[in-house]
């Protein structure tokens, strides 16, 4: 008969085993509820043994119900726990800085890269920055490819960038667009700040324009009469300008203490052919006058980038000042700075031409593609980075320093993921001479320890098996081991390449005090070639893998996490993501 703190033990229990199968898939794991009973009641440690069996079976009742049936009991059983959940998820997105006029309503946020070349790690906190705003406050986040400098841009980008992008934020991107696309409104916009007084054609040689920009002097056609630069716009489209003759500029305070912030330019003529348009156009609008003329006409309404764009900020509010348009709200965050990470596109360009490295997906390249073909998770960027807070303070961090970071979120998501499976390279063999003795016809081994639904491996009872290289060597002779899952067993001879192992029991048993517990194949398994992070490849072996689909996370136990890349002249090819 039960005494009253048993019973008082089974209730929480069973509370709290309903609480973790919410949590996790509508599967409760008795090891998990540990933590949560051993402090309420101390008297589990007389007798672990038992209580863990009473856990067990607790996990076991509550796992048989299905997930709906679960959330009905735990809010007739504690209501609060939901109300919880909810106060933690806001927890979490209180993490977002609180940025001026966010409070007026929908927020419009925009990342405008150039298709320059791939995304790298340097990119990814404008991208989640902004699109995590835009999400946290319920309105848009816009992909606004700026590509009107015609030099250094490549097609093959365009695409990249998107899908990257699209990644990064699970295909929620509200809309995209093409700056190249937008040439007349750009053309109009120009022509207004002509017609306005504020900007003028230029057609002073690049070091004479900065003598006299320097010195806080006008150029001599800054104030030529309207009709006269109206005249010189013109012709920029009757053929009559060449390239490095005429330039737009705007017209700056020429009193300002920083030359940047007086006249700039707006506009300059590129003999070159574009990515998307060939040779159509030869007047390109600069970065400023585009920003400040798409910003507007989009209604972004919040620009969140780097600091090394607080000046081009103060550049378009001049603009929009000018253009009589509403000016958006910014915050420049502090400078990242990546000690030993190479970032810069053209180095990595070159490293790329000259096959250092394979392509923008070499696993040692710091790009997205590359992390996401590695196996990755966009929730772990996005997680870590949001975690990590916005700061105007620059920062520096080492390449370790950052995955480990990283790692510590991918890993997170990855262990309920991804399936277990077994990996082995520099083969070696185990005899095992009373394999008859084991009472089971075939091995089986679970997919995932905590998700029972997903179903189990199924090895055959063969009296010989593949083992790691590196076990091998640290196996010695009256050794206890214990192939993972399947069995303990006792070293009895070491020959050559092959170890002579008994049987001695199924489950696992702390008393026989088993010194290496290591995983196995079937000597008929599938061949594999595992790349590592330094681009190396290592051959080896594979379990029957269902069938596996291309891009799926997996775990080798004792290995680390890879994720799978197709099959190659019947071997299975994966890509180490991190242990």
């Amino acid at each position: 008969m039960k005494n009253g703190r048993e019973e008082e033990f089974e209730e929480f229990a069973y509370m709290q085993a309903l609480e973790n199968a919410v949590n996790y898939n509508g599967q409760a794991n008795p090891k998990a509820l540990v933590g949560k009973c051993v402090p309420k009641f101390p008297f589990m440690k007389d007798d672990m043994s038992h209580y863990m069996n009473l856990l067990s079976n607790i996990c076991n009742q509550v796992n048989s119900l299905s997930l709906t049936l679960q959330i009905e009991k735990l809010k007739e059983i504690n209501p609060d726990f939901f109300q919880k959940k909810e106060t933690k998820k806001e927890e979490k997105n209180s993490k977002l800085l609180a940025l001026e006029g966010m409070e007026n309503g929908k927020v419009v946020t925009r990342f405008s890269p150039a298709p320059s070349g791939n995304l790298h790690l340097g990119h990814l906190y404008g991208i989640v920055y902004n699109y995590e705003y835009a999400k946290e406050f319920g309105g848009k986040f816009i992909l606004r490819i700026e590509d009107t400098n015609p030099e250094n841009i490549d097609i093959s980008n365009y695409n990249s960038i998107i899908d990257d992008i699209k990644w990064l934020t699970d295909d929620n991107i509200s809309e995209i667009y093409y700056q190249s696309d937008r040439m007349d409104i750009y053309y109009k916009y120009l022509r207004t700040l002509i017609e306005l007084s504020k900007a003028y054609v230029c057609e002073c040689k690049s070091d004479v324009f900065k003598a006299y920009n320097d010195s806080s002097e006008p150029c001599p056609h800054r104030d030529m009469p309207k009709e006269k630069q109206i005249e010189m716009y013109e012709n920029f489209f009757n053929d009559k300008y060449k390239e490095g003759e005429a330039i737009i500029r705007f017209k700056g305070d020429l009193s300002n203490k920083n030359p940047a912030l007086r006249d700039f330019p707006l506009a300059r003529i590129k003999i070159e052919s574009h990515a998307r348009l060939k040779n159509k156009y030869t007047l390109w609008p600069m970065y400023n006058l585009c920003s400040a003329v798409d910003d507007y006409l989009m209604g972004i309404s919040h620009i969140i980038r780097g600091k090394d764009h607080e000046i081009n900020g103060f550049r378009q509010d001049m603009i929009k000042e000018a253009l009589g348009f509403t000016k958006c709200f910014y915050f420049h965050y502090g400078r990242i700075k990546f000690i030993d990470i190479e970032l810069s596109k053209t180095k990595l360009s070159e490293l790329i031409e000259n096959k250092t490295y394979s392509g923008w997906d070499d696993p040692r390249v710091p790009s997205l593609i590359s992390y996401r073909k590695r196996g990755y998770k966009a929730e772990a960027f996005r997680n870590m980075i949001i975690t990590g807070g916005m700061s105007k303070r620059d920062s520096k961090i080492t390449d370790e320093e950052y995955h480990k970071n990283l790692n510590y979120f991918n890993k997170q998501i990855l262990e309920k993921e991804a399936d277990r499976y077994f990996f082995v390279y520099n083969p070696k063999t185990i005899h095992i001479e009373n394999i008859q003795s084991y009472p089971e016809k075939e091995i089986i081994l679970p997919k995932h320890p905590d998700y029972k639904d997903r179903g189990n491996r199924h090895f055959k009872l063969e009296n010989e098996y593949m083992v790691d290289g590196v076990d091998f060597d640290n196996i010695s002779i009256g050794d206890m081991i214990r192939l993972m899952h399947f069995a303990n067993f006792l070293v009895e001879k070491k020959e050559n390449d092959k170890i002579f192992l008994k049987y001695i029991s199924k489950d696992f048993d702390r008393s026989l005090k088993v010194k290496r517990n290591i995983h196995f194949l079937p000597l008929n398994s599938q061949r594999a070639i595992m790349v590592m992070q330094d681009n190396s490849h290592l051959k080896g072996y594979v379990e029957d893998l269902d069938n596996i689909k291309k891009n799926s996370n997996v775990q080798f136990e004792r290995f680390g996490f890879s994720k799978y890349d197709g099959k190659k002249d019947e071997e299975l090819i994966f890509y180490f993501t991190h242990r």
